[in-house]
């Protein structure tokens, strides 16, 4: 963690500075330096938390740090940064130990970091180092495991026993873990698993009075995004434009864009730091264990169901 916070003591560093929906609060917030992450941190620092930015790197998370004062104008001691890699249980307990000794305990969780994961089909989804060599990705099907369910988990289970009654974790997921992604197994999979460990942390968690929900980002507008599309329909032998369409189609509202309403634009990163600023203040103290979709509602099946049909003279069969 850096210095910025002195000598002060945990009670005055946790005394609500300005009025806000988080004043006096502990956020910690992974991946901080990503595109989501730097929002979701202007949010809550606007709002009067003491906020801890994590990374991986020392030298990109004070960089965001110093641009986020530079944006929001907040003091600069409630900005502090951790470094940690998610992936590592001894990272994750030495960082978080310091954020304990600082600030006295964590009110607000987000599990914001992660990793892409190999882009491949899935006949060519790399599993050893050998594979990840021939198909020029840097990701093993381990590796996203371990960067997209296993950062998640490792802060939770860690950060909870920090986590007093009334705290809120939010996990990122991803709406792709519930429609058609083409090529990204690697990393739907992670976040489908991840979606599972939500719901079984809001039930483990709930008796103690820390709430815990998940927000599912639908395709973000960004140029990455519409590149990844665009990869997409390459691959796949189909017009440009396919995939995009696929999923702005499906949603249900238009929002102005510079005052006009023309066509379906894709959710904003701003967009998600917001429902996480929902999730992680008390206005929500009455929601748990919620799944909640940004997608300008998108429809998606949550689920699919099958009948199990066995006749005596047939074979058995799969009514889907």
């Amino acid at each position: 963690m850096s210095n910025s916070q002195g000598d002060t003591n945990v009670q005055e560093r946790t005394q609500p500075q300005k009025k806000g929906r988080l004043a006096g609060k502990t956020a910690v917030i992974t991946g901080a330096a990503g595109n989501l992450g730097t929002q979701i941190c202007r949010a809550f620092a606007r709002e009067g938390a003491f906020v801890i930015m994590t990374g991986r790197t020392q030298e990109r998370i004070d960089a965001a740090r110093e641009a986020l004062i530079e944006e929001t104008g907040v003091p600069a001691e409630r900005v502090d940064t951790a470094v940690l890699d998610g992936g590592d249980p001894d990272s994750v307990r030495e960082a978080l130990a310091k954020v304990k000794a600082t600030y006295g305990r964590i009110d607000i969780l987000i599990n914001n970091a992660g990793s892409a994961g190999p882009k491949q089909p899935l006949h060519n989804v790399p599993f050893t180092q050998d594979e990840l060599s021939d198909c020029g990705e840097t990701e093993t099907v381990g590796d996203a495991m371990r960067n997209i369910l296993g950062v998640t988990w490792n802060l939770a289970r860690i950060a909870a026993p920090m986590m007093p009654v009334g705290a809120s974790m939010v996990n990122i997921s991803t709406i792709f873990s519930h429609t058609r992604y083409y090529g990204r197994t690697a990393y739907v999979v992670p976040k489908a698993a991840l979606n599972a460990l939500s719901r079984h942390l809001s039930d483990e968690l709930g008796p103690r009075g820390i709430r815990v929900n998940t927000i599912f980002p639908g395709p973000i507008e960004s140029d990455r995004i519409r590149t990844v599309f665009a990869a997409m329909d390459l691959v796949q032998g189909q017009p440009e434009n396919t995939t995009a369409d696929y999923f702005s189609d499906r949603m249900a509202l238009a929002r102005s864009v510079d005052g006009k309403v023309e066509g379906k634009p894709l959710p904003m990163p701003k967009d998600i730091a917001d429902t996480c600023l929902f999730l992680a203040s008390d206005e929500s103290s009455g929601i748990s264990g919620e799944e909640i979709d940004v997608t300008h509602g998108l429809r998606v099946d949550r689920s699919a169901s099958s009948t199990y049909m066995a006749r005596p003279s047939m074979r058995s069969l799969d009514g889907n």
